[in-house]
C-alpha cells in the first residue's frame, strides 16, 4: 500500500472536503428554511459549522499536497517506472558487455590466442585420461 499515487489521495481529500463544506452549510441553513423554530436550531448550526470547518481543512490540505507534488516531482516518481528503466538499462549494459568481450577476444594478439588454444588442448588431454 506504500506505492499508491499521492495525487489520488489528495484528489479524494479535496473532494471530501468540498462535500463536507456543502453538508455543513446545508445543515446550518436547514433550521432557518424550515417553518417554525426548534430547540435543535443551535445544535444544527454548531454541527453545520464544525462540518464546514473540517471540510475546509481537508480541502486546504489537499490543495497544499498538490502544490508540494508540483514543486517536488522527483520525490513522487512512479517506482514501477524507475524499475522498468533500470531493468532495460541493465539488459542493455549486459548486451553491451557481451559485445565488448567478443570484440576484446577478437582483438587479442595472435600469440595470446595460440597460448589459449594450447591451454584448451592440455585440458582436453587431461580430461581424456
Amino acid at each position: 500500500m506504500g506505492n499508491r499515487n499521492p495525487r489520488v489521495s489528495y484528489t479524494i481529500r479535496v473532494v471530501a472536503g468540498l462535500y463536507l463544506i456543502y453538508l455543513g452549510i446545508s445543515a446550518a441553513r436547514a433550521p432557518f428554511t424550515a417553518e417554525g423554530t426548534s430547540v435543535a436550531t443551535p445544535l444544527a448550526v454548531t454541527i453545520g459549522t464544525i462540518l464546514a470547518l473540517i471540510g475546509a481543512l481537508f480541502a486546504v490540505t489537499g490543495l497544499m499536497g498538490y502544490r508540494y507534488i508540483k514543486n517536488h516531482p522527483e520525490e513522487f516518481e512512479d517506482p514501477e517506472e524507475t524499475e522498468e528503466t533500470e531493468k532495460s538499462d541493465s539488459v542493455e549494459d549486459g548486451k553491451e558487455s557481451a559485445r565488448s568481450s567478443i570484440l576484446q577476444k577478437a582483438a587479442l594478439p595472435e600469440h595470446l590466442q595460440a597460448e589459449g588454444a594450447d591451454d584448451e588442448e592440455e585440458k582436453s588431454d587431461t580430461d581424456e585420461e
